[in-house]
């Protein structure tokens, strides 16, 4: 829900001034998403979820299991000249992905604050990856209608996702890997 409330906000934006509080669509939009991060209980308890119960289950059969599908398609699209954009992305963030998986699961079992700090930041890593693969399968079906306005602006949507929005994941495994003492580190009394 914070990436659709952001998604929302960007969209108002590039409406310029139009305003919170007109009854446009995007503007609607927002309202509706941002009431959402409410009503859906915090991003932060469906992170600590993810990180601390859903990766480990079943001895981590669920994590390969969602993993298949975007291993085989960077597999699939590996010497395709077009899909390089994209494919080389998503291939370093699945790597990413499971080391930080791995990095997740041995800190967070010796140190649960480990876990805690990075749950947030996991979670919409794990996110990022998701979509990547998404736009990336958009944007090759689309290649198949090449010159077609609208396949040609899914294209260009995930070249704009590529570029713009998915290099976060590496500032996101940064702070991950920072661990948790600058997060832990306040005593109760500075509270």
């Amino acid at each position: 829900t914070d990436v659709a409330c952001e998604t929302a906000s960007t969209c108002m934006q590039v409406m310029g001034g139009a305003g919170y509080c007109t009854e446009y669509a995007v503007e609607q939009f927002y309202r509706d998403v941002r009431i959402s991060k409410i009503w859906e209980g915090t991003n932060g308890v469906q992170a600590l979820d993810l990180a601390g119960r859903k990766i480990t289950q079943n001895m981590g059969k669920n994590l390969r299991h969602l993993m298949w599908p975007l291993t085989e398609f960077i597999e699939e699209n590996r010497d395709i000249p077009e899909m390089l954009e994209f494919n080389k992305p998503l291939h370093q963030g699945v790597r990413g992905l499971q080391q930080l998986t791995l990095l997740m699961i041995a800190e967070g079992q010796a140190n649960p604050h480990f876990l805690a700090a990075g749950a947030t930041d996991y979670c919409r890593y794990f996110g990022n990856v998701l979509l990547a693969y998404m736009w990336a399968k958009m944007a090759k079906k689309a290649m198949e209608k090449k010159g077609d306005p609208f396949y040609d602006a899914k294209i260009a949507s995930a070249r704009f996702f590529f570029k713009r929005i998915y290099p976060e994941t590496v500032s996101l495994a940064a702070k991950i890997q920072s661990g948790h003492k600058s997060v832990m580190e306040y005593p109760t009394e500075m509270f």
